[in-house]
């Protein structure tokens, strides 16, 4: 988030415009080109009346999350187990890797 005077020392005048970017974590069979329009027709209807809202999206990917029933999970967590002594507990956590969805529907496989 920034706006108006953003140098050294302090500026005591309201800043003209401002400026934010926002990152949003997507789950499986969410589209990001629809979050981003809600999100778009949401911000604008709490904004003020004088503001000017502009959403301007710079790229997304879809939602994925890695199964712990798979293969290479599996594979993963013995390897920890054999390497700390302790079973990993699994915890579901975001990240921004696009890509990943994407492999997953040309390979027809879940990595």
């Amino acid at each position: 988030i920034w706006g108006g005077y953003t140098g050294e020392g302090a500026k005591t005048v309201i800043a003209s415009k401002a400026y934010a970017k926002i990152s949003m974590r997507l789950v499986p069979n969410q589209d990001w080109e629809h979050i981003t329009q809600l999100f778009k027709t949401h911000f604008e209807s709490i904004a003020p009346k004088a503001a000017k809202v502009k959403v301007t999206p710079h790229h997304g990917g879809q939602g994925y999350v890695t199964p712990i029933d798979n293969i290479g999970y599996k594979a993963a967590s013995m390897a920890y187990q054999d390497t700390f002594g302790k079973t990993p507990i699994p915890q579901r956590s975001g990240g921004s890797i696009p890509i990943v969805a994407l492999f997953e529907k040309e390979l027809k496989s879940k990595t």
